[in-house]
């Protein structure tokens, strides 16, 4: 099954180590596999800190979240979840 979803960051700071590592903890423990794509049309691994590094997303940017396997529409919605909410930052 593939789950798909374009969901823009809130948080001031964009992409930085921490939302990151929280992004890939959600995506690694999944049984899917979790692409993430940014604004320039870079396509990462999403259970992959230094993949996801390369996105260099800042606020306002689009990104799409893309899954595919067992936990694919599941594991999305907890990543759409986490970046809508702005990664719990102030």
């Amino acid at each position: 099954m593939i789950a798909r979803r374009t969901v823009a960051l809130v948080n001031k700071q964009g992409l930085h180590a921490r939302p990151i590592s929280q992004l890939v903890q959600l995506a690694a423990a999944a049984e899917a596999d979790v692409k993430v794509t940014g604004p320039d049309g870079t396509v990462a691994d999403g259970a992959s800190v230094f993949s996801m590094m390369t996105l260099a997303a800042v606020v306002g940017a689009e990104l799409i979240l893309e899954a595919d396997g067992p936990d694919a529409e599941v594991v999305v919605q907890q990543l759409e979840d986490l970046i809508s909410s702005g990664f719990g930052e102030p």
